[in-house]
């Protein structure tokens, strides 16, 4: 059955082969004696709008030689300027029986001695100022195309032509003969041949005789035919593919035939025929061997749609990951990313070079790839094409060739930016826990001692009386005194810090609280000539302890008016997320610089000259009492806007 069916398919396509072989010689042969026939065509018209225009030219020339003959007489030397420059090859002058001519043999003859038909000339003196055209004339051996005119008024007979050879040449040039050999040129086409019913009238060279129209059934049907007939025949032994067309002349009609080689088909059919046969060979070698392939193939299916299942998994893994990946080639160049890369890089382009992206090396791929050393850890800060600063660790591997050499380097990213957050905020707690501990145990040992220097200075002050210098005793009392208490306010200041007390949680408006503080504060804003902007849209409401609340608002908004210049401006936006409302409070001061922001929560750190350091660690502990979170980002000239989140109510616990 395989045999069969491929002995039908080799006879399939040995027969569609030759047929539409046949089919496009059948076209291109319609499609070049069409071409030819407008052609011909052309020429015919061509040939008839030449011949006027060389008998106007001869016109226009005369005109001009009867112009200047009548102002100045030709002699013989301007007469033959005048030939040469106008490219005339006769011209007779005849004034008063008189002839002058650039043929020098011609001076001084009659002008019925020169030319044989006196016809024409008597015709051209009788009618004057007409034009008459002599046509072919033989003169002194020669053949020229004649055209002559009589002028009344000064009694002169013009006569110019030019040599037929010219015009044989011209003729030649683009005449029909020409183009048709031109044509036949082409060694697939047997001939070319335009004949009427009396004969052929041009055909290309070397053509060998064929049939007149009226002994040939097929011309003489289609004598008359405008469109291309195509048979096939045979031209002296050889078979051929004829076209045929009728041209319409202007004295009688011809068949334009045109006769193509088939011996280039038939030689194209027997190579098809050849590679048909071999092919159909090739095939049965092929079926034979199909069955034990069938298993091949099946499993090389199954194990091809596993690989795209893989790809099409670690495809989507790589996308849906939270970490941004990029690679790179050993040409610098980025092959794959994934779409977390995008959110903190920007657009990215496959194929694009590497530095385009990052031209210093931002992420170390560069320096990976060149090293062939992998990077295990690397934390790094980096600005979002957002604007925004993030903290990313970096991670940097290497996949090696065949040859162990490194050809790709993958870099995977983590925004760990929350996480040193976090991490910050909970060494500072730690820290600021661990202060306040060792700030009671000292604030306790120094009360102690405390209260006696400041007995022992009471009874100095009433039981003792100085011998002399009563003015300056008293005033060194005093003085001990004013700073007894004052020492004794900064340790009660750091036991109130250190102690435990009860937050008192209820739920209320945060929005509330919020505005009450900016009204507590318009007196010192007013006073520092600084704005202070409330955004209040929406109204929350949270547990809270507003007490403690309205103390950590006012620390912060304090600070705020303090590092503001005069003009200033404070911007209070309480801003939304799925599970915390985080009060931004944003100033236009001065900003800090990075010493002062590293220390700004420790304890006893301070810029103020009269400031206890205590104020950022009190604002941290009620935040942390809260169950919130606090940090701040600072600018120098840029200003400092401090962050509180703060959680929010349950659904079904809003009020």
């Amino acid at each position: 059955m395989l045999a069969i069916a491929i002995g039908l398919y080799s006879y399939y396509e040995l027969t569609k082969s030759r047929n539409d072989l046949q089919k496009l010689a059948k076209t291109e042969s319609e499609n070049i004696i069409k071409a030819l026939k407008i052609s011909i065509e052309n020429n015919l018209r061509a040939n008839a709008v030449i011949y006027d225009e060389i008998i106007n030219y001869l016109i226009a020339t005369a005109s001009l030689a009867e112009h200047q003959h009548e102002h100045k007489l030709f002699d013989n030397a301007t007469i033959s300027k005048f030939s040469k420059l106008h490219n005339l090859d006769l011209i007779i002058i005849e004034h008063k029986n008189n002839i002058t001519s650039n043929i020098i043999n011609l001076n001084g003859k009659s002008t019925n001695s020169i030319i044989p038909n006196s016809e024409e000339i008597e015709l051209i003196k009788n009618k004057k100022m007409f034009w008459q055209e002599i046509g072919l004339t033989s003169i002194q051996d020669n053949e020229y195309y004649l055209i002559g005119g009589f002028f009344n008024s000064n009694e002169t007979m013009i006569i110019v032509g030019i040599n037929e050879l010219r015009l044989l040449d011209l003729r030649k040039d683009i005449g029909i003969g020409k183009l048709i050999n031109n044509i036949s040129l082409n060694e697939e086409i047997s001939y070319i041949a335009l004949q009427d019913s009396l004969g052929l009238i041009a055909a290309s060279r070397n053509i060998k005789p064929l049939s007149t129209i009226h002994s040939d059934s097929f011309l003489v049907a289609n004598f008359h035919i405008q469109r291309p007939k195509v048979r096939f025949a045979n031209y002296h032994g050889i078979k051929i593919m004829e076209s045929v067309i009728a041209i319409k002349g202007e004295e009688h009609d011809m068949v334009l035939r045109l006769g193509i080689s088939l011996q280039k088909i038939r030689a194209v059919n027997q190579r098809n025929t050849l590679r048909t046969i071999f092919l159909s060979v090739v095939l049965l070698v092929i079926a034979i061997g199909s069955v034990a392939f069938v298993y091949q193939t099946s499993l090389h299916r199954k194990l091809r749609e596993d690989h795209l299942n893989i790809l099409e998994y670690n495809k989507l893994l790589l996308s849906n990951i939270n970490d941004a990946v990029v690679g790179i080639d050993n040409k610098k160049n980025i092959i794959f990313y994934n779409h977390r890369a995008e959110d903190l890089f920007g657009s990215i382009n496959t194929g694009s070079s590497y530095f385009n992206l990052f031209p210093n090396d931002e992420i170390k791929l560069s320096y990976t790839l060149d090293k062939s050393l992998p990077l295990d850890y690397l934390e790094i800060h980096h600005q979002q094409y957002k604007g925004d600063q993030v903290i990313m660790s970096l991670t940097c591997s290497i996949i090696k060739d065949t040859n162990s050499k490194p050809f790709i380097a993958l870099a995977v990213l983590r925004d760990i930016t929350e996480i040193k957050k976090q991490e910050e905020i909970e060494n500072r707690n730690e820290k600021l826990f661990a202060t306040a501990k060792l700030a009671a145990g000292v604030a306790h040992e120094i009360r102690n001692p405390l209260n006696s220097i400041g007995i022992i200075t009471q009874r100095l002050e009433l039981e003792f009386e100085p011998g002399s210098d009563k003015v300056e005793y008293y005033s060194l009392i005093k003085t001990v005194r004013h700073e007894i208490s004052r020492l004794n306010k900064i340790v009660t200041q750091f036991l109130d810090f250190s102690r435990i007390k009860p937050t008192l949680l209820k739920y209320q408006s945060l929005n509330e609280i919020i505005a009450k503080v900016v009204r507590l504060s318009e007196p010192v804003t007013h006073q520092n000539k600084v704005v202070i902007n409330f955004v209040n849209e929406k109204e929350y409401y949270l547990e809270l302890d507003s007490d403690k609340i309205e103390q950590l608002l006012i620390n912060l908004i304090n600070n705020s008016i303090e590092a503001s210049d005069t003009g200033g401006r404070i911007d209070i936006e309480l801003c939304e997320s799925v599970n915390s409302i985080t009060i931004a409070i944003k100033d236009t001061g001065k900003g800090m610089p990075e010493e002062v922001k590293k220390r700004a929560f420790d304890i006893y750190f301070t810029t103020k000259e009269k400031g206890t350091g205590l104020g950022l660690g009190i604002s941290n502990k009620i935040v942390q009492e809260h169950n919130g979170k606090i940090w701040f980002e600072s600018m120098l000239e840029s200003g400092t806007t401090f962050y509180i989140e703060l959680p929010k109510l349950n659904k079904h616990e809003q009020i």
